[in-house]
């Protein structure tokens, strides 16, 4: 990895208000390398990711291969995001809403140009979605729609991909598959990624290494076998667990309170 960070985050601090919402956030994302930020609820984590993509008001440095928002020409087409709750305009092919992502590229009101048609039959193919394309995207299960979503934003054709809780109402098949196709991309594309994950399994058994976000602030940063330990899940989650270590990584579990 180059020792120019593709992500760099100094000093972040979001307010709402009289609120705190981030305060003194600072961590690095290497080039190609696939980040999971964790925490309980209220964390911020999600407050945190769209502050790097710059849209909330913040303080502090966020930069992105070296440039920071005011300095790059276009931050769209560095950074891609899917959300956690996309908005899905009603009756929107598939097609269509993957040419959204084009948008960086080509201006809001540009027509769409060849490079434009190739690119999004390129993430078509790739995520396996030649079947669905004149379908609308409402119409779609909850997995087929997350990879609808991965796609345009694909289709940005930025360097870095911003998940925020990419498997949030699927099940656990759909869940693996979403972040095995992210895995794959990530060696293909050579994404870096920064994800937010509420699962702490998939959060260590995917990806190099896990943030701890508590209280607007980062607590823990490392591997996950060091960061998601008991005595820090009981702390910060108000959680007992048991710990079952496996070579793909660990696997989290509730275990049973006292006097049950």
């Amino acid at each position: 990895m180059d020792n120019q960070p593709t992500l760099a985050v100094r000093s972040l601090a979001v307010r709402y208000g009289n609120r705190n919402v981030l305060a003194d956030v600072s961590f690095d994302v290497a080039d190609g390398e696939w980040v999971n930020v964790v925490g309980p609820n209220g964390a911020g984590k999600t407050t945190m990711l769209r502050a790097v993509l710059g849209t909330v008001p913040f303080s502090g440095d966020v930069a992105v291969g070296g440039a920071t928002r005011k300095q790059a020409l276009s931050w769209a087409t560095q950074v891609a995001y899917v959300p956690q709750t996309p908005t899905i305009p009603a009756g929107m092919s598939v097609v269509d809403y993957i040419m959204l992502g084009r948008t960086a590229h080509r201006g809001v009101f540009g027509r769409e140009r060849k490079v434009d048609w190739v690119v999004v039959a390129d993430v078509v193919e790739k995520l396996s979605l030649g079947a669905m394309v004149t379908r609308t995207v409402d119409s779609l299960s909850g997995g087929e729609r997350q990879r609808v979503v991965l796609a345009r934003a694909l289709a940005q054709q930025a360097t870095m991909l911003l998940l925020d809780e990419p498997t949030t109402a699927l099940d656990l098949g759909h869940q693996q598959q979403v972040l095995d196709v992210v895995q794959e991309l990530r060696v293909t594309e050579g994404l870096t990624i920064l994800a937010t994950l509420h699962d702490l399994t998939l959060a260590a058994r995917y990806g190099d290494r896990v943030v701890l976000l508590a209280e607007g602030t980062v607590h823990a940063t490392g591997p996950a076998e060091s960061v998601l330990t008991v005595d820090n899940i009981a702390h910060h989650f108000g959680a007992e667990v048991r710990i079952i270590d496996d070579e793909a990584g660990p696997i989290i579990v509730p275990a049973p309170t006292s006097g049950r």
